[in-house]
């Protein structure tokens, strides 16, 4: 189904409104433009939309009062975002003909999703801040939980190296590994080949861009591989029976796995975090392989907030061999690919067609601090 956001007066953010979300959403602009606003924001109506979906599946279950809802404001303080609401402030989502709105600083969604459109929905961040990731594995400071973001990328890091105790991270030529020591402390490893041979180090005395870029690769590789999208609303369902004592009244009207849509979607804070424009293009390659080039039980959706051109320049490779038919090589639909540049509180599309019909990314907007360096550089220098 069409997936729509609408943002107005909302911290940075001015007015804009994304009306097709595409499976892959690219956001790039200045720090502080609202890039991350946006993807927090659909991160969270998202998670009401699973809500609803939850909530809506007791319904056709003849349970009435479900007591599954959720309250505005405790979501935005947890979230980092009650600070930007105003009194203009409005968010409107829609999923199909589902609507959620924002006015007022309250969201209403008095809807029940229709059995032919209940969808299972995980929502996963993965935070800027995950560099700290690898010291808070060996601390027992519990700061992190003063950031929502940075919490669900922790405990979506230690859900993932339980099911994945090695996994190489080709785009950064190493290996990432977890040993299991005897006094129970895991001991998270990096092995490569260096100029002096095979080496191992853990993961905290590795380099900024090796701890950032593990944790997304473990995180999406997880999501993408062996995360088991009915097991979790089967753990969900028992522990709200278990909760609420309904379990006498459930009269299942359909199975979890008869759902008709499934999707987890994932948000990414600057996935080119520390790393050389090289890793940065590989990762790309990592991330579009797992997510829309693999076989899953489920649709996946990925966005990204970047800083990097390289990233938003290197999509029109990726498209590129789309539509060139090249088979052995990463390739992306450009019909499933969004890139729009934030500015001034606004949205600009950079999606465009180029002058042989061939979608492309404009990226000309992007090379424009370079050229003005140049530029200066030849004034200076004649």
């Amino acid at each position: 189904m069409t997936e729509y956001l609408k943002i107005v007066d909302f911290g940075p953010i001015s007015e804009i409104e994304l009306s097709d979300i595409r499976p892959l959403t690219v956001l790039i602009g200045q720090s502080g433009s609202g890039k991350s606003t946006i993807m927090k924001v659909l991160s969270l109506f998202r998670w009401m939309y699973k809500r609803v979906n939850l909530r809506s599946f007791i319904k056709h279950s003849k349970i009435k009062n479900t007591k599954i809802g959720f309250k505005t404001k405790p979501l935005l303080r947890a979230s980092g975002l009650l600070e930007y609401l105003t009194p203009t402030s409005q968010i409107v989502y829609r999923n199909g003909p589902y609507e959620i709105v924002m006015k007022n600083g309250a969201a209403s969604a008095k809807f029940v999703v229709a059995r032919e459109h209940l969808s299972l929905e995980k929502v996963v961040f993965i935070s800027d801040k995950r560099s700290i990731i690898p010291d808070l594995l060996g601390s027992s400071i519990d700061r992190h939980k003063d950031n929502y973001y940075l919490q669900d990328t922790l405990e979506n890091f230690r859900t993932a190296y339980k099911f994945i105790s090695e996994l190489d991270l080709n785009f950064l030529g190493v290996k990432f590994s977890v040993l299991k020591q005897k006094n129970g402390i895991n001991d998270f490893r990096i092995s490569g080949q260096g100029i002096n041979g095979d080496y191992s180090i853990k993961l905290s005395n590795s380099s900024s861009g090796i701890q950032t870029a593990t944790s997304v690769g473990l995180i999406v590789d997880y999501y993408a591989t062996k995360y088991n999208l009915e097991d979790s609303l089967n753990r969900a369902l028992f522990s709200y029976f278990a909760d609420n004592d309904n379990l006498k009244n459930f009269r299942a009207g359909m199975n979890v796995g008869e759902f008709p849509n499934r999707r987890v979607n994932i948000f990414i804070e600057e996935p080119e975090l520390s790393l050389y424009p090289d890793n940065q293009i590989e990762m790309i390659d990592f991330l579009v392989s797992h997510c829309f080039s693999s076989k899953h039980q489920y649709d996946m959706t990925l966005m990204l907030a970047t800083h990097s051109p390289y990233i938003v320049n290197y999509l029109n490779l990726l498209i590129a061999r789309y539509v060139g038919n090249a088979d052995d090589e990463i390739s992306i639909n450009p019909d499933m690919v969004s890139v729009y540049l934030i500015e001034e509180g606004t949205l600009i599309n950079l999606k465009v067609r180029g002058n042989n019909g061939m979608p492309l990314i404009d990226a000309t907007r992007l090379s424009d601090p370079i050229s003005n360096i140049y530029d200066q550089y030849d004034n200076l220098s004649q």
